[in-house]
């Protein structure tokens, strides 16, 4: 599995100038309550609206066992348009955090270790959002699909296979069902994305898209209503 989520690009890691920001800084923990004009409060602030309003005393603590020693800013673009609870959310792209010590996690309370989690399945790591991954499965929460949704459309098939193994269970949470209501350009964007990353990468080993991982999840959650995929499918079958 590749640590970065660009196919054919280099890992933000070989750049030495880059490299030598992944250092610990000396911080233990991530400042929420830095100065309001400095970064760290500007990271915080970014990270919060990832998430509706009312959970953020839960985001709070979250927030308060992320490294300090962090690299770079969460990325500037979002995962794209989503609405949870009736709220605009900004997920980011990508975070580059290191992960907090296990010890530090077993002192959130399980709605905190689920918003930490999702956070993390954002990490340019892939083996780190695989990991997180796992701890989102069993949750019911309604700000988890669009975390869930954003990995079927990236190009770690690793990932999609472990989504896809699942996607029975996922199947009879109320919360998919009632995500992909208020979130059709989202699943769209994602459905474009699922069939671009099947076209460019994986078509020697799924020939038909109806069998790449990808499709089999957002067509058993969400169904199918992609007119590129439509087209692709009429095409090859």
């Amino acid at each position: 599995m590749s640590g970065e989520t660009t196919p054919g690009k280099a890992s933000i890691l070989t750049c030495p100038r880059i490299a030598v920001t992944l250092k610990r800084v000396g911080l233990n923990r991530f400042d929420v309550s830095d100065d309001p004009e400095g970064p760290a409060h500007a990271e915080a602030v970014r990270l919060r609206h990832a998430f509706p309003a009312g959970l953020m005393a839960d985001v709070e603590a979250a927030l308060q066992i992320i490294p300090g020693g962090r690299a770079l800013a969460p990325s500037s673009d979002d995962i794209g348009p989503v609405r949870v609870m009736g709220q605009s959310v900004h997920i980011p792209y990508r975070i580059y955090y290191h992960e907090p010590d296990e010890e530090h996690i077993l002192t959130l309370t399980g709605t905190q270790k689920i918003l930490l989690s999702c956070l993390y399945s954002r990490h340019h790591d892939g083996y780190v959002r695989e990991r997180h991954l796992h701890r989102l499965f069993p949750s019911t929460d309604p700000w988890v699909p669009p975390f869930i949704f954003q990995l079927v459309g990236e190009y770690v098939i690793e990932i999609v296979d472990q989504i896809l193994a699942r996607v029975e269970t996922l199947k009879g949470i109320d919360s998919y069902s009632e995500f992909s209501e208020d979130n059709e350009a989202f699943l769209a964007l994602t459905r474009q994305r699922v069939v671009s990353y099947w076209f460019c990468y994986n078509r020697d080993e799924y020939l038909s898209l109806r069998d790449y991982p990808g499709f089999r999840v957002m067509n058993a959650l969400v169904g199918w209503h992609g007119k590129e995929g439509k087209r692709v499918l009429k095409r090859r079958t």
